[in-house]
């Protein structure tokens, strides 16, 4: 699914907490790279809503709820009436009752999903294999993945769009280098453990899933996942 953005006017539109300008009259595309970003920018809330920005999914155009779905996964959906009662089927509203929309579904329900199941790596030399997947809505807050060498590459993908796909040993080279580690903080290697660690600033939304998956370096055998833990809020 694409994730684009149309400028309806006729003056170039600065989305400063992306770092990205769309240009007048034209239509921009989403890149993985920037997830993160849209999931918490504001401004991307205030275009929609004043109809400079519409959004479309690669067959149609969106509505603002749809769109902030899109690029940020939860939206505004739910109301508390408090001290309301009912006669008959209807509501009736006591005065100075407070009126309150939630900023997120309240229903979603945190879990630290974990499992010690080892998985063969190798199996699948030739494509990478699953080793977590969820599919619904809600928000990722980490996750950390150990196997039994740096010989692996893993790769994330949220709402069928990859986010990250790298190899852990690469990894380990990085932190060697402190300019390139600056701009991967999200991702930590544990070379003593074999372990990987996600863990953006703010927490992802997703509309759809979450995918990770892993495969063993061409020239490696014997490679395992040994086992995980994932932060997540999934919507119930």
């Amino acid at each position: 699914m694409s994730k684009l953005l149309k400028n309806t006017t006729g003056s170039d539109i600065l989305i400063s907490e992306v770092g990205i300008t769309i240009p007048a009259n034209s239509t921009y595309t989403s890149q993985p790279t920037d997830a993160l970003l849209w999931a918490g920018s504001n401004e991307l809330v205030t275009h929609l809503g004043t109809g400079d920005l519409v959004g479309n999914d690669g067959t149609k155009d969106l509505t603002k709820e749809e769109t902030i779905k899109l690029f940020q996964g939860l939206y505004p959906s739910t109301v508390v009436i408090e001290g309301a009662s009912f006669t008959n089927g209807n509501m009736n509203v006591a005065a100075n009752v407070n009126v309150t929309t939630i900023p997120t579904i309240v229903q979603n329900t945190f879990r630290v999903d974990w499992s010690k199941t080892k998985v063969d790596l190798n199996k699948h030399s030739n494509g990478y294999t699953s080793i977590y997947s969820y599919s619904g809505s809600g928000k990722l807050y980490s996750f950390k993945f150990q196997f039994n060498s740096k010989d692996v590459e893993i790769r994330l993908t949220i709402d069928e769009i990859a986010i990250f796909e790298i190899p852990c040993d690469l990894l380990e080279e990085l932190f060697h280098n402190d300019d390139m580690m600056s701009s991967l903080s999200f991702l930590k290697w544990d070379k003593a453990k074999d372990t990987i660690t996600f863990e953006p600033k703010d927490p992802m939304s997703f509309g759809t899933s979450i995918l990770v998956e892993a495969r063993a370096d061409s020239n490696s055998n014997s490679k395992d996942m040994k086992r995980y833990m994932v932060n997540i809020d999934k919507e119930s």
